[in-house]
């Protein structure tokens, strides 16, 4: 008898996962020399697609956006993997690893779903009130 029974998600662990097997497999092909014997184009459209793959999967799956999202000092941890990146660009190993990271913080950091809402007209409008003279 087959039963419809959906199984629960939870993004928390798959998205740990998927991080740590990525690494895994980041830090095994540099152990090979694997990117040494790559060409530069190669390269750049490993990283590339690596990027673009991590920003589709947060942008595409609301269970991963929501975890992504509900991560505390999404601003800190993206300036933080940033610059990472940043001092580690020469090193593909590590721009491999860390740009889609960074790419998904920066725009998880830069979306602020949970930003405040303005709500009173007086608050948006600065000529709603006279000024006190």
């Amino acid at each position: 008898m087959e039963t419809n029974t959906i199984v629960p998600e939870d993004a928390r662990v798959t998205v740990g996962v998927a991080i740590a097997f990525w690494g895994a497999t980041v830090l095994g092909a540099s152990a090979t020399g694997l990117f040494g014997k790559l060409a530069f184009e190669e390269t750049a459209a490993l990283i590339a697609f690596a990027t673009i793959f991590a920003l589709a999967a947060y942008f595409l799956d609301p269970s991963v956006r929501a975890f992504v999202d509900g991560l505390r000092h999404r601003a800190a941890l993206a300036i933080a993997i940033d610059v990472a990146v940043a001092l580690t660009w020469t090193y593909v190993p590590a721009l491999l690893f860390g740009l889609p990271l960074a790419a998904v913080a920066t725009a998880t950091a830069l979306t602020l779903r949970d930003a405040p809402r303005v709500r009173s007209v007086e608050a948006k409008s600065p000529g709603a009130r006279p000024a006190a003279t």
